[in-house]
């Protein structure tokens, strides 16, 4: 691997990096109306832009244990100069989290255009 693949592989890594908290606190604004940073941090995160699914280990303010996104499955949406986000399903370590979820789900939530046009760079 030459120096301009693994320059490219960190470069997508990044991106793919902030997609996956650019999307985390989209749905956590939607859904609560705060920002995640506001209420904790990322841990750990895989994104698959491709295959429609995010993992992720968050630490949650005032809670001593972290909360597992086992599996987040979502697609983006373009439709003309417009791109929208639906959350199918989500799966945490959470049976609280899960059963509300289940109630609101799936839900589809406009994207903001620099977030769509990074995430069309990465798909």
């Amino acid at each position: 691997m030459d120096f301009l693949d693994s320059a490219r592989k960190v470069a997508e890594k990044l991106a793919a990096s902030k997609a996956g908290l650019a999307l985390l606190n989209l749905i956590l604004r939607k859904a609560t109306g705060v920002d995640l940073e506001q209420i904790g941090s990322v841990k750990s995160m895989e994104l698959d832009l491709r295959g429609g699914k995010l993992q992720a280990l968050l630490d949650l303010k005032g809670d001593p244990t972290l909360l597992a996104i086992d599996e987040l499955l979502f697609k983006v949406i373009k439709t003309g100069e417009t791109s929208q986000l639906e959350i199918l399903s989500i799966r945490t370590d959470r049976d609280w989290i899960n059963t509300l979820a289940g109630l609101s789900l799936p839900a589809t939530m406009e994207l903001d255009p620099s977030v769509a046009s990074v995430l069309s760079l990465l798909i």
